[in-house]
């Protein structure tokens, strides 16, 4: 009876960490708007492997949801920056195209 008892909670337990990781994996696939196959190419995990996690199949290891993280929050950081160094040269390329109109307009005054 006492084996059952433990069993039944380890059970439980597995069935509360393949729900959880699951639910973390398919969080982050829909964070990036990519469906199952797309985000699989995305973090180079097979698809088969994405698809197993996310209906509870397989449990991914504890990493693997961190790395996948911090890989997209990586990547959105990157975005940022570079989205960030287009707007400063366009604002520069704005001044100095400011600047040669108001000197040409000095030099016909």
């Amino acid at each position: 009876m006492a084996k059952e008892g433990k069993s039944k909670t380890t059970s439980k337990k597995k069935e509360e960490e393949i729900s959880g990781a699951a639910a973390i994996i398919r969080r982050l696939r829909e964070s990036t708007g990519e469906n199952r196959i797309q985000f699989a190419e995305h973090v180079g995990i097979p698809v088969r492997t994405i698809d197993d996690w996310e209906n509870g199949r397989r449990v991914p290891p504890d990493y693997i949801p961190r790395m996948i993280a911090y890989q997209l929050e990586l990547e959105k950081l990157k975005a940022e920056m570079l989205e960030a160094k287009q707007a400063e040269a366009m604002k520069e390329a704005e001044a100095a195209s400011d600047e040669t109109t108001n000197e040409s307009d000095d030099e016909q005054a």
